[in-house]
């Protein structure tokens, strides 16, 4: 028989469409055998797809969703191809 353990595991969502940032709470059951280890996921006690597979965003329905660590800051969607100058020559 396998050896399984709960964790509460936090991801932060990014929508590449429009920008959103929501942040995701999900148990992980997490069994470890001789063939691996295999992540089982729940959302409000129910069984939920992986934080990383088929996420629509909730403000535009986008799947085109990056899951971040959760401390991680979002990419700024103005700030698209801008360069950042610093130093005694910007302007």
């Amino acid at each position: 028989m396998a050896a399984s353990e709960r964790t509460l595991r936090h991801y932060r969502m990014f929508c590449r469409r429009c920008g959103g940032t929501w942040d995701a709470a999900y148990d992980v059951v997490t069994f470890h055998d001789v063939e691996g280890d295999q992540d089982l996921f729940y959302r409000h006690g129910l069984p939920a797809m992986a934080p990383w597979s088929g996420v629509s965003c909730p403000t535009c329905g986008d799947q085109r969703v990056a899951v971040l660590p959760f401390r991680a800051q979002a990419p700024n969607p103005h700030a698209k191809g801008r360069a950042v100058k610093e130093g005694p020559d910007a302007a």
